[in-house]
């Protein structure tokens, strides 16, 4: 290939002149692999959402090399011991989480979602007292919680924007990208 009008240098290289020709080499093509991690994937135990096993998610996991996988239930945590567990063994990293359910102050009966992965022991520690906060506020069978009460247990927790019922898309899907963050 050659490239006219490119700028070069002389054999001292302390002035440059246009309008020569250059031949380059032609370009080379580098590949990286690169490797997907689900972080928001529900099982069999978020019910009506889910109804994947936790023996053929991690299957699929192993099967698209996927270095690690996370469970995030609605409200709950049910999953966790059978999913670390047949993880560890397979060789996926096992990442805990769940999809809470947060109460908008605007509109108590609207419920914005939200996906939390513990990124630590302590985050776990954090996941449980809000999963069973929301569990104790709500009716029977209705888990959510305030946003003020994520306020003082989110040490060691990562949080995600979730899924279409999430602040960030409900905003986006609003025409309000202002708001969406």
């Amino acid at each position: 290939m050659i490239y006219r009008n490119t700028l070069i240098y002389n054999e001292l290289g302390d002035s440059a002149r246009f309008g020569s020709a250059l031949t380059r080499p032609p370009p080379t093509a580098i590949f990286i692999k690169m490797s997907f991690v689900h972080l928001h994937c529900h099982s069999e135990y978020s019910l009506l959402d889910g109804a994947n096993r936790i023996s053929d998610l991690i299957h699929r996991a192993e099967e698209l090399e996927m270095p690690a996988l996370a469970i995030t239930d609605h409200g709950k945590l049910h999953a966790a011991w059978e999913f670390q567990k047949t993880a560890k063994k397979s060789g996926v990293k096992p990442i805990l989480g769940a999809e809470l359910s947060l109460i908008d102050s605007t509109d108590p009966a609207e419920r914005a979602h939200l996906t939390v992965l513990a990124e630590t022991q302590t985050g776990y520690g954090s996941l449980c007292q809000l999963i069973s906060q929301g569990r104790l506020a709500a009716p029977k069978g209705q888990a959510a919680l305030a946003w003020e009460a994520l306020a003082g247990h989110t040490q060691g927790l990562i949080c995600l924007t979730g899924c279409q019922r999430g602040p960030v898309a409900r905003r986006l899907l609003a025409r309000q990208p202002l708001l969406a963050g």
